[in-house]
């Protein structure tokens, strides 16, 4: 990265030219690294700096002098008064997150395969503790982030019920909350497909007899597409699919929520 900015370090470029040269190369620099696994802190502040003195016109090896502004106010969407400079750390964050997605898209694969005997162990992506243990690989724990944010973006799009376990996997809406298991609750009901009838529509007596009336009533109105299996639904954009595009501008939304714009 240094090496491309550093190749247009004598020509006469102004800020609209400096910002055109520093998204071309941020766009391309270390996307398979960012890809595999998380790029370590000080990596990804060194790279937000070389944008900084590239920008401001300052020498890449010895930058020193004033900055005219912030560079996280330069970093803001255009639409808050900024540029729009790509932030790296939330980059690859979002870039690993699409290794997260692959292992609940791609499980009759033989790299799934290796993942599951030796990290997964069976679990749901949705459901996992993503805690890293001690011993852990510096690429598992990188995949471990990127799961907590299919955990915080995804949510179950009901098909045939042979997927969701009850107790593990269903969450109400607009609730992190699994639901709590009643007394006396039947042990031969454990899949939502338990739940239904024959013809894959909500056995109403059944749930209306195992939960309370406001439970009940929340997974009655839970809209069930017979035809389909249970599947992942994306929930940042209208496709249902993973996008890093999707999920890096919602972190940066999330990085200046509490921003006004500032364009007239």
């Amino acid at each position: 990265m240094k090496r491309n900015l550093s190749s247009w370090k004598n020509s006469p470029l102004n800020p609209a030219g400096r910002e055109v040269i520093i998204k071309s190369v941020t766009s391309t620099a270390s996307i398979y690294q960012m890809n595999c696994f998380r790029i370590p802190k000080k990596t990804c502040q060194d790279m937000n700096n070389l944008q900084i003195d590239f920008f401001w016109g300052k020498n890449l090896e010895h930058p020193t002098g004033f900055y005219p502004k912030a560079w996280t106010t330069i970093c803001k969407p255009k639409d808050l008064g900024g540029l729009g400079f790509m932030n790296m750390e939330l980059f690859n964050s979002a870039m690993i997150t699409k290794i997260g997605w692959r292992l609940e898209q791609d499980k009759d694969s033989l790299w799934y395969k290796l993942i599951d005997s030796k990290y997964l162990l069976g679990r749901n992506v949705l459901n996992m503790n993503t805690k890293a243990k001690d011993g852990d690989s510096w690429i598992w724990k990188g995949v471990l982030e990127g799961i907590q944010n299919i955990q915080h973006h995804c949510i179950w799009r009901i098909g045939n019920g042979n997927k969701i376990k009850i107790w593990e996997d269903l969450r109400i809406p607009d609730s992190t909350d699994k639901l709590k298991k009643p007394a006396h609750f039947p042990t031969d009901i454990q899949l939502l497909a338990h739940l239904m009838t024959d013809q894959k529509e909500w056995n109403f007596q059944l749930i209306q007899q195992i939960f309370n009336p406001g439970t009940a009533q929340v997974i009655s109105d839970l809209v069930i597409h017979s035809r389909e299996e249970d599947n992942m639904h994306w929930k940042l954009n209208s496709t249902g699919k993973f996008s890093v595009k999707a999920l890096y501008k919602a972190k940066i939304q999330n990085l200046y929520r509490n921003d006004h714009t500032t364009r007239n």
